[in-house]
């Protein structure tokens, strides 16, 4: 269980962070 919810918990980190990243580049490119 511990192994399945680390799991989890760093998908939804790089999928945050994979939206961060758009949204910092599409307000470039707005810029």
């Amino acid at each position: 269980m511990a192994i399945m919810h680390s799991r989890m918990y760093r998908g939804d980190f790089i999928n945050r962070i994979i939206s961060v990243g758009q949204l910092v580049c599409s307000s470039v490119e707005n810029n």
